[in-house]
């Protein structure tokens, strides 16, 4: 458990299958992602998939820069990635390009991935996906925060947000995306 001054957060990591306690210092609000309040359309219902088409990827043309990273938060799932002042970085923003256009896929993975670790059933909705901003990204490529609504209890998981890091091995010509680790932390 850590207190920031804004949020409780307790950290749990699951990696290749091991869960271990994550250090206080690695914290959600330390990498300064806002508080997302809004409900994503772009949602898991047990097996069944439904996307809405507000995240396109003509909408990485609309990204803006808010001093620290380069920013999309017009549509239902805010978009952040790494750059400068001068631009988002071009192997980021490729990234982003390639995620985003196969959107669905990768999500499926991400909440396939939770599900098998958390045996839980209901609506999963993505909230941000973020490309070399966080502090998590240092070791991995990209991360999904992602949270979780119980049916006939939509408050249980109110507090809750997960986030789903991403690696992106070569084998061959085709890049594999594959989740490597889970974060579940409490606002």
């Amino acid at each position: 458990m850590f207190n920031n001054g804004r949020n409780m957060v307790y950290y749990m990591v699951v990696s290749k299958g091991m869960v271990i306690e994550l250090p206080k210092e690695k914290t959600f609000n330390s990498c300064n992602h806002p508080d997302i309040q809004r409900k994503s359309s772009l949602c898991l219902r047990q097996k069944e998939v439904t996307l809405d088409r507000s995240l396109q990827t003509s909408d990485l043309e609309k990204l803006i820069f808010n001093k620290k990273y380069w920013q999309y938060t017009g549509g239902d799932v805010d978009l952040f990635v790494k750059g400068s002042e001068k631009g988002p970085d071009e192997h980021y923003l490729a990234m982003a390009r390639e995620i985003v256009s196969n959107m669905e896929t990768h999500m499926e993975s991400a909440v396939g991935f939770l599900k098998h670790f958390l045996k839980l059933e209901g609506e999963w909705s993505l909230y941000t996906a973020d490309f070399g901003c966080c502090c998590s990204c240092v070791s991995h490529d990209f991360e999904f925060t992602i949270e979780f609504e119980e049916p006939g209890d939509p408050y249980k998981f109110v507090y809750t947000y997960f986030v789903v890091s991403f690696d992106i091995q070569k084998f061959g010509r085709e890049p594999y995306v594959k989740p490597q680790r889970i974060e579940i932390g409490f606002r």
